[in-house]
């Protein structure tokens, strides 16, 4: 069960119970069933990864591949990319909830992270809309809670994939991360 945490600060998982299981021991064995089967070696230092982000029976089979290869290691925060189902807006919303509930307990934001990426950057926001029903970044979290363990995430959903927001985003991001270890995992 979720640690106890004032609701409105962390995030619900709206997807959990059917875009995956919203058990936690269901969760568990589907995402360790996955894992087993997905062995892959990649050599070299890995700085991001590309996951689908449909149901978990789907999904799931393909993104313990990717989530398979960081297995274990060690980063600072993990960031996910990715697009905007539900809403439409300019630019990229970075989420600066606390953290949120899953069925395998309460992922903690890097939020002072994700505040550093915003700053200064008129197409960097937070847009409450775009993040409610969104499961292309929800849809990562229980893997990464898997793998990463007690890894701090960074949500940020894509409003528009133009050229200018993606070369903003991307440099503010490196700026923000400086001296830090990140993964960033693109959310397809």
């Amino acid at each position: 069960m979720a640690q106890q945490c004032k609701s409105e600060e962390y995030r619900q998982s709206p997807h959990a119970g059917t875009w995956y299981p919203g058990q936690a021991d269901s969760l568990k064995k589907q995402i360790h069933s996955y894992l087993d089967n997905a062995q892959v070696k990649v050599a070299g230092e890995i700085f991001g990864l590309i996951s689908p982000h449909a149901g978990y029976v789907y999904s799931g089979p393909v993104a313990a591949f990717a989530y398979q290869t960081v297995q274990g290691l060690k980063y600072d925060a993990a960031i996910i990319i990715g697009p905007s189902h539900y809403f439409g807006f300019k630019g990229a919303s970075i989420d600066t909830f606390k953290g949120r509930i899953t069925p395998l307990g309460t992922v903690n934001f890097d939020v002072e992270l994700a505040k550093r990426i915003i700053k200064n950057n008129r197409l960097l926001g937070f847009e409450a809309a775009a993040h409610v029903q969104e499961h292309s970044v929800e849809i990562q979290e229980p893997f990464i809670q898997t793998v990463l363990k007690n890894v701090k995430t960074v949500e940020i959903v894509m409003g528009s994939q133009d050229y200018e927001t993606c070369e903003i985003l991307s440099n503010a991001i490196y700026e923000a991360s400086k001296g830090k270890k990140i993964l960033i995992i693109a959310s397809s």
